[in-house]
């Protein structure tokens, strides 16, 4: 037997012993990595697993943005950047651009209207040499079209800082970097900055240098979740039928 899930536009609640025999759809990460099982459950949700990251779930063919348990935990977070997968940054000093908006935008998020907020995360592998004390500063920053200066505010339409600082503990150890995403303008709403944005960067102006960054994700809401492949970033390569358990 299978408990119904329900489905909303930016909610999917995952039910427990959802466990059926259907066909489902194998799915490719773009970087030639092929995943691991998937699933289909009656209701036409997919669970793609790739070798890296978290599942992505889809509604047939559409993405979805976010799944919550039946406590309204969040389980998954749409990743709305492109193209993370193998990608790797290293801090600098003096607001650098370290990725540039044609890696990472996606045209997605003048779709998502008036949301309740974006988060920004990723990883950063702190060398065993780092200094204690020193910061990573990032800052990810939204731009109009036809902007003319990424380090100009004056085509800014949303931004994120993530601010971390190394300790002892820290050393030779990934660590989770994230921040809150705000509208930059006041007076605008979500759906008015989103819809004006059209270009993306990552910048750093850190005094911790040279420190490899990875695992980048921006997601709806408070609680990135761990990092996932974009649903852009996957292209379906064959079908099959298997028994699986939707969790």
């Amino acid at each position: 037997m299978y408990l119904p899930v329900a489905v909303s536009k930016f909610g999917l609640t995952v039910g427990t012993n959802q466990i059926q025999t259907q066909s489902y759809t194998v799915y490719e990460p773009t970087i030639n990595q092929y995943n691991n099982a998937s699933y289909i459950d009656p209701n036409g949700i997919y669970k793609i697993q790739p070798d890296i990251g978290d599942p992505i779930y889809m509604l047939g063919t559409t993405a979805i943005d976010q799944v919550t348990d039946e406590n309204g935990n969040v389980i998954y977070n749409r990743n709305l950047f492109l193209k993370t997968a193998g990608l790797t940054a290293l801090t600098a000093n003096n607001w650098v651009t370290i990725v540039d908006s044609s890696t990472i935008y996606n045209s997605y998020i003048k779709e998502l209207g008036n949301i309740s907020g974006l988060v920004i995360s990723c990883i950063a592998d702190i060398p065993a040499q780092a200094i204690i004390g020193q910061q990573i500063n990032l800052q990810m920053k939204g731009q109009t079209a036809g902007a003319g200066n990424q380090g100009s505010d004056s085509w800014n339409t949303i931004i994120g800082s993530p601010t971390y600082t190394i300790t002892a503990s820290d050393l030779a150890m990934p660590i989770e970097i994230s921040g809150a995403v705000s509208i930059y303008t006041a007076g605008q709403d979500w759906n008015d900055a989103l819809s004006q944005t059209a270009a993306i960067y990552i910048r750093s102006d850190s005094s911790a240098t040279g420190i490899p960054v990875s695992e980048f994700k921006l997601s709806v809401g408070s609680n990135s979740g761990n990092w996932c492949v974009a649903p852009e970033d996957i292209v379906a390569v064959q079908s099959t039928t298997s028994e699986g358990v939707l969790a």
